[in-house]
């Protein structure tokens, strides 16, 4: 080091050596200088853009701001990340005006109708009516300050839509209720048919389930049983049992004296039937169809009814049993 430093000074080459470290120091200095004027001035970003909705003839034109509208934009919730539904909803069935018992098969959390037709007959489903649109279209110029906005009407005469073909489907059922499965077989069953008889009600046929597939029977108090059926609301209190095609269930009745044995009984559930009609006032008698032999045991079991409207008694019985006079109280679990 010291022998270079002898020779640079030996050959005079040290202001060459110290224009060259001027220069590596200045250089950089003065591109870092220059790079803000190079640049220019940067260009600012545009305001939110407004988004205009289309006009109404009702309503003055609406202006909202673009974040504004895409958070107003509904969420997909089959997206991931997003909560799921846990079970299906239950769907909501009006009920019809008449004086024809309605009986709801209910578990703890769902309602399920019970009924020998489907969909209900007591309504109709008019022609619907659709009126045509009316839209506005706006053309616009691209000049400087010209504008120009057309308008085009169609038609606003309403255009009726055909009233589609209104169809029904009729259930029927075939039972066999006794000690085996040879006793009668029951046929076209109609809804709250007491079984085996109106003056011994153990079991009552209350209707066939929404899609033709199950069929609901109702439990005399203190009847237990076995089998494939299932409980309604629940196991811990089965006052209805659900049976399909084919299934049989076992059923114990308890003796009226204590001292005797109880009685085993099968109930059966031989087929569950189905027809289609087109024909209103034919699914609406089969809609209306009950026993009513039934309908005044289960009458006779609660003679006495309250109305929380016009805060009254009444026997309904009274009316449902004046040509009954086989018939007893069908208290149920």
């Amino acid at each position: 080091m010291r022998s270079l430093r002898r020779d640079l000074f030996e050959h005079k080459l040290w202001p060459l050596v110290a224009l060259l470290v001027v220069a590596v120091i200045a250089v950089p200095l003065f591109m870092l200088k220059g790079a803000p004027a190079a640049s220019g001035t940067p260009t600012p970003l545009p305001p939110h853009t407004p988004v205009t909705t289309t006009p109404s003839a009702s309503g003055p034109v609406a202006t909202v701001p673009v974040k504004v509208l895409l958070a107003s934009v509904p969420r997909n919730p089959f997206a991931s990340g997003m909560p799921k539904l846990t079970s299906k909803p239950a769907s909501t069935t009006t009920a019809p005006a008449s004086s024809t018992p309605t009986t709801t098969a209910s578990s703890a959390t769902t309602s399920t109708p019970v009924a020998m037709v489907s969909p209900s007959p007591a309504a109709t489903t008019p022609a619907a009516t659709t009126p045509a649109a009316t839209t506005p279209a706006a053309t616009t110029t691209p000049a400087a300050t010209t504008t120009t906005t057309s308008t085009s009407t169609t038609s606003s005469t309403p255009t009726a839509t055909p009233a589609a073909i209104l169809s029904w489907t009729l259930y029927s059922v075939a039972v066999r209720f006794g000690k085996n499965t040879s006793v009668a077989l029951k046929t076209d069953v109609a809804r709250l048919t007491p079984l085996p008889s109106a003056r011994q009600p153990e079991v009552m046929f209350m209707g066939v389930m929404a899609g033709g597939e199950h069929a609901v029977f109702t439990l005399g108090i203190g009847i237990t049983h076995t089998g494939p059926g299932l409980c309604r609301p629940d196991r811990t209190q089965c006052a209805a049992i659900v049976l399909q095609d084919g299934q049989t269930e076992q059923l114990t009745i308890p003796a009226a004296d204590s001292t005797k044995a109880p009685q085993h009984l099968i109930l059966r559930l031989v087929h569950i039937y189905s027809t289609t009609t087109h024909s209103q006032s034919t699914a609406l008698a089969a809609y209306q169809r009950h026993s009513g032999a039934g309908l005044c045991d289960l009458d006779l079991a609660s003679p006495v009814s309250y109305s929380q409207t016009t805060g009254t008694l009444s026997t309904a019985a009274s009316a449902a049993c004046r040509n009954q006079q086989s018939t007893v109280p069908f208290p149920t679990q």
